[in-house]
């Protein structure tokens, strides 16, 4: 049987080769994705590919390039065989052909349970002769000092013990009051939804006290590396990036109900594990086919026009929004009314949110100078004017951005301190 592939055609990879398996996959720039297309005008997760009657339907996951179809961007595209589309600057083409080997740019699964880190244990045995120096060997004891050694005897023995016990008390301290740091683990249970991301801050810590939890701030916590373990079912279920620059910080993507568990490893075998719980996602499925016509086109140019509005008196994220769930209602519509009103919407969607992201990064460079340069206030007043502009809890720039202001002000009250 004809086997299915994606061809890249041009660039450094070109004439590299795909195939693509039964069950959906996913094309990004890094690993945790399936295939990888190193590029930096491809997002780390850019679209999800999966064959459906010997086509690919191919779904932008949200990426900042978008899937581009002969010169047109789109966010869901059905491709026949000998199709071409661009993630970025890569091109590539969906054809049919004998079975090919996947290159070395694609990851196995199984890779991420070899890529495990084994854990060297800092505990060694101490002997006697490490506590008390080298033993001088058995003598014979002058008549009548038995009692003599007896007691130096005992003496010994009680050092021992003494020298022990301290150790003991030692560590225990050290461990409370590291919060079981180092080489021990924690547990950090998450729950998302299928299709959800959540933005995670692995700093925050709790220890309880007694019967009271304490929440605090572990500053040495960062991490660099990420796996799954053998066994689980991984990235089917749920994927995990962690922040390039703010390695205290993670994002956690439900992609099918289930659970599953994620090693993260830092600096002196520090380890956390992500217990993900993935549950069913947000809307209905059934609820798109009920609904008429008619009431797709109002409700659809009643949003476009919420959405101009809102844009008018500068609240560019609400109109952002608008514009997009109009274009979702009038998606299946299929009159000549409907497919206006959507491409209207779509524009305007376009232009919204390269608008919102621009003002966003361009605030997020100055934020950045002031953190690096220790002016607490001048970030956190940068800050606010980023929530001002993205105001969705639930966004997933809002959620990092929540992160590292927590901080920030953790910061400055501690320097007034």
């Amino acid at each position: 049987m004809a086997a299915a592939k994606l061809r890249v055609i041009n660039g450094e990879g070109g004439g590299t080769e795909f195939e693509l398996p039964d069950h959906a996959v996913i094309l990004g720039r890094i690993p945790p994705s399936d295939i990888i297309l190193p590029h930096p005008s491809v997002s780390r997760r850019h679209a999800r590919a999966e064959l459906q009657d010997g086509c690919c339907r191919l779904t932008d996951l949200d990426s900042h390039n978008g899937i581009v179809v002969d010169g047109q961007r789109t966010d869901d595209v059905l491709l026949t065989p000998g199709d071409r589309f661009e993630l970025g600057e890569v091109e590539l083409e969906f054809a049919l052909g004998s079975p090919v080997q996947t290159t070395a740019a694609a990851v196995p699964e199984s890779s991420s349970s070899a890529a495990q880190p084994v854990l060297q244990s800092d505990e060694r045995t101490v002997s006697i002769d490490e506590l008390f120096g080298p033993a001088d060997g058995p003598a014979q004891a002058p008549h009548g000092v038995e009692e003599e050694a007896a007691v130096k005897s005992a003496w010994g023995a009680l050092q021992f013990l003494a020298v022990v016990a301290i150790l003991f008390i030692i560590g225990g301290i050290a461990w409370y009051y590291a919060g079981a740091t180092g080489s021990q683990s924690y547990i950090y249970p998450v729950s998302v939804r299928v299709g959800e991301t959540k933005v995670i801050d692995l700093g925050r810590r709790v220890r309880q006290s007694g019967s009271t939890p304490n929440i605090f701030m572990d500053w040495d916590a960062r991490y660099t590396d990420l796996v799954y373990p053998e066994g689980s079912p991984g990235t089917a279920v749920a994927t995990v990036e962690i922040d390039d620059n703010l390695s205290f910080m993670a994002r956690v993507t439900g992609h099918d109900t289930g659970h599953t568990d994620v090693y993260l490893y830092g600096p002196n075998n520090r380890r956390c594990i992500l217990r993900i719980a993935v549950t069913p996602g947000f809307r209905d499925p059934f609820e798109e086919e009920r609904r008429s016509v008619e009431a797709r086109i109002g409700e659809g140019k009643s949003r476009i026009q919420r959405g101009r509005a809102a844009r008018a008196r500068g609240a560019l994220y609400p109109a952002k929004v608008q514009f997009r769930e109009a274009a979702e209602v009038l998606r299946p519509v299929r009159t000549d009314e409907g497919r206006q009103a959507y491409r209207e919407a779509y524009d305007l969607f376009l232009d919204t949110r390269d608008e919102v992201d621009r003002r966003f990064e361009g605030l997020k460079r100055q934020a950045i100078i002031q953190y690096q340069n220790r002016d607490r206030v001048g970030a956190l007043n940068i800050f606010r004017q980023m929530k001002e502009l993205i105001p969705d809890e639930s966004d997933r720039r809002r959620q990092e951005l929540e992160i590292i202001y927590n901080r920030t002000l953790y910061e400055f009250h501690q320097e007034g301190a």
